[in-house]
C-alpha cells in the first residue's frame, strides 16, 4: 500500500522487551543507569541475538504479506557509523552508541530494487567495534540522512522526547 501511494518504506526496529526477556532466560543481569542499559560484551552478544531474531521475524512477516524485505544492520557494508556514548554524568554504558553518520548508499540500492530494508539498530565504530543504538534515535537520523518527507514511529514506550524534554 505504501508503495502504491509513492512511498518507499523502511523499517527500523528496537526490541528492548525481547532483550530483557532473553537476558532473563539466560540468567544474565540487565544493569541500568538512570534507565539506560549498561552493555558489556556479553550483553551486546545477547542484544544482537534478540535483535537478529526480531529482524528475521519482521522481514519474514513483510515477505509473507507481499512485500520484499531484506534485514540489515549497520555492520552490513558498515553503513551506520557509530560512536560510543556515555550516560548522564559521564557514566560508562559500555557498548552503547549513537549514529555518527549514515551512508545511505546501501539503503538506496535496496529501495531502488523495490526491497523494504528492515534495519536492526547496531552500528559500527571506526575501529570495527559494534554498538547498540536506540532505535528511535536511529530512525530519526536515518530519515534525516535520506531527506525523508515522513517519519512514522510506532513504539511501546511512553514517548519520544524532543530536546526540550517534552
Amino acid at each position: 500500500l505504501l508503495r502504491l501511494v509513492g512511498m518507499q518504506p523502511i523499517g527500523v526496529h528496537g526490541g528492548g522487551w525481547r532483550i530483557d526477556e532473553l537476558m532473563k532466560q539466560m540468567g544474565q543481569a540487565s544493569p541500568r543507569y538512570r534507565g539506560m542499559r549498561i552493555t558489556d560484551e556479553r550483553t551486546l552478544t545477547i542484544i544482537e541475538m534478540a535483535l537478529g531474531e526480531l529482524n528475521q521475524e519482521l522481514t519474514s512477516l513483510i515477505n509473507q504479506h507481499g512485500g520484499r524485505a531484506v534485514g540489515i544492520d549497520g555492520q552490513d557494508g558498515r553503513f551506520i557509523h557509530a560512536r560510543r556514548v556515555t550516560g548522564p554524568g559521564g557514566a560508562d554504558l559500555g557498548f552503547v552508541g549513537e549514529p555518527a553518520s549514515i551512508d545511505v548508499e546501501l539503503v538506496n540500492l535496496l529501495l531502488s530494487r523495490e526491497f523494504v530494508p528492515v534495519v536492526m539498530p547496531i552500528g559500527v565504530g571506526a575501529d570495527g567495534t559494534a554498538y547498540h543504538i536506540n532505535s528511535d534515535l536511529l530512525a530519526g537520523r536515518l530519515a534525516r540522512a535520506l531527506r525523508a518527507e515522513k517519519l512514522i514511529l510506532m513504539t511501546n514506550v511512553s514517548g519520544v522526547y524532543g530536546r526540550d524534554g517534552r
